[in-house]
């Protein structure tokens, strides 16, 4: 076993100092993301039918909102969010999605001989975390993780706890490779049991999830392979793309990259500058924001961001929005599929959409989606952004509620019915591809994660290096 530790760590730190010497800095580990949908409970949608709507789909901000009078949201409204009623978390099923419709994965391989697993992406903790084949029951998915076969894997307790839907039996430490890097004494967390499962696609499909959270007296994966030399800073990025961005570079392959679109990119120890629309100056293109909270990603968004969204208003086709100023909360950043807003952000949503608050099911409305929300940093006056994000149509009235076909989950909840004292921002934030206003290439949401300097940044990525 110590034998083929120190292989591997010879290994990482022979194609380190060749990648130094030709790089000048230790390597990015890379890796392919791919989108895994679980549940097939959703309305097949036609991407192209909102091409009426000032082609949101493909946002060109210098066409199309430079002649648009917006209507302005006051978020110092939310002051008084206290005047609703408030609901535990449990009780709302926007929020309380133990296993979400679609996550983005990876396919790392584990212990000695390798070992392939589908694994999520989860930013909200941070444990590595895997099924056991000789301790899973029938809740487990199909492809386990055999640590009784691997020569590498070392038993440190048989402490039981319960993460999201998974409940742990023992604890250990393995090898953990990724793309061409390995961490070593890993420590990993067996999965004996799946609650609520029974989605017979997410047993044949998930495995576990990487964990890149930092909570207390925890060694995230991407730490451990910080503190072992393979990566040289404590920092990863990604780009997700939704389902319509992978048709679409399925039907146009000279537009995308092939480490792209099967559904988005990881990297490991840094960001890629060639995913940048302009390399000559990364950092004067991302807009960083700094994290709040240590052992989350919790950011507080600028005064200067903002958001603008198309919906009828008194029975008229408009632009709403405005800056966040002093009044926007902190926001947590998650892999998950939540959305949650402040409460006058959720209701002018709802109403702009004909949508209703349900007692039973929270946010709904009328099936058929809906023009995504739209966040701009910084806002200006809604021109020309640095950098902007249209969330994934896909996530909003098109999932429709029990027995009811013609009424939908409005893909969103408030603060209020959710009991959070902050903005939930998952995947229909991150997953987005349009065409650059000025550059005039495909990009996506390029998100960097750097824990060193505790900040997240946001720049437009390239579909296409």
């Amino acid at each position: 076993m110590y034998i083929n530790t120190f292989l591997i760590l010879l290994i990482n730190f022979i194609f380190l100092t060749f990648n130094f010497l030709v790089n000048g800095e230790p390597s990015l580990v890379v890796h392919s993301l791919t989108r895994k949908s679980l549940k097939n409970n959703s309305l097949n949608l036609d991407f192209k039918k909102f091409n009426n709507f000032n082609k949101l789909n493909f946002f060109n901000f210098s066409n199309d909102l430079s002649k648009i009078n917006l209507k302005s949201i006051n978020f110092s409204n939310d002051l008084n969010q206290s005047k609703f009623k408030v609901r535990n978390l449990q009780d709302d099923p926007n929020i309380n999605n133990y296993i979400d419709d679609v996550v983005w994965a990876m396919i790392p391989n584990m212990g000695t001989p390798n070992q392939p697993v589908v694994m999520a992406i989860d930013l909200e903790n941070p444990d590595f975390i895997v099924e056991s084949k000789s301790l899973c029951d029938s809740s487990c998915s199909l492809d386990l993780f055999d640590q009784s076969i691997s020569s590498t894997y070392k038993t440190l307790n048989h402490n039981i706890s319960q993460i999201k839907q998974f409940n742990i039996s023992e604890n250990g430490f393995d090898l953990v490779s990724i793309s061409n890097m390995t961490a070593v004494n890993q420590s990993i967390g067996l999965i004996s049991s799946v609650i609520n499962s029974s989605d017979t696609a997410v047993q044949t499909i998930l495995s576990g999830t990487i964990g890149l959270a930092y909570g207390k007296d925890k060694e995230n994966i991407c730490l451990n392979m910080k503190n072992n030399g393979v990566i040289s800073k404590n920092m990863f990025s990604m780009m997700l793309i939704p389902q319509f961005g992978i048709d679409f570079c399925k039907n146009n392959a000279s537009l995308c990259d092939d480490k792209i679109k099967d559904g988005g990119i990881f990297i490991f120890g840094g960001y890629d500058i060639n995913l940048l629309p302009d390399n000559t100056d990364p950092e004067s293109q991302i807009y960083w924001i700094p994290v709040i909270d240590k052992n989350q990603w919790i950011v507080q968004f600028p005064s200067d961001a903002g958001i603008i969204f198309l919906g009828l208003i008194n029975g008229t086709l408009q632009y709403s929005g405005g800056k966040f100023g002093n009044y926007m909360v902190p926001t947590l950043i998650t892999t998950t599929s939540q959305v949650v807003f402040s409460v006058t952000l959720a209701r002018t949503l709802s109403e702009s959409h004909n949508g209703w608050v349900d007692p039973t099911h929270g946010y709904v409305g009328r099936c058929g989606g809906m023009i995504p929300p739209c966040f701009l940093f910084p806002y200006g006056d809604g021109v020309n952004p640095k950098i902007y994000s249209v969330m994934d149509y896909s996530y909003f009235y098109t999932k429709p509620i029990p027995n009811d076909k013609t009424t939908c989950y409005a893909g969103f909840s408030d603060m209020n019915l959710a009991n959070t004292s902050y903005w939930v921002l998952g995947t229909p934030f991150f997953a987005n591809l349009d065409i650059h206003a000025f550059k005039k290439v495909f990009t996506g949401l390029y998100t960097i994660f750097d824990r060193d300097n505790d900040r997240i940044g946001f720049v437009r990525g390239k579909v296409k290096t």
